[in-house]
C-alpha cells in the first residue's frame, strides 16, 4: 500500500511516521 505522505493530515503522518519505524526496527531485528 502507497500513501502520499504529503495529503494526509498531520495526525495520519504521525500514525504512519511510528508504523513506518516499527516495522523498519522489526525488519532490522529479524
Amino acid at each position: 500500500m502507497y500513501y502520499n505522505f504529503f495529503t494526509m493530515t498531520s495526525k495520519d503522518q504521525l500514525y504512519w511516521g511510528c508504523h513506518v519505524q516499527h516495522a523498519r526496527q522489526f525488519l532490522a531485528g529479524k
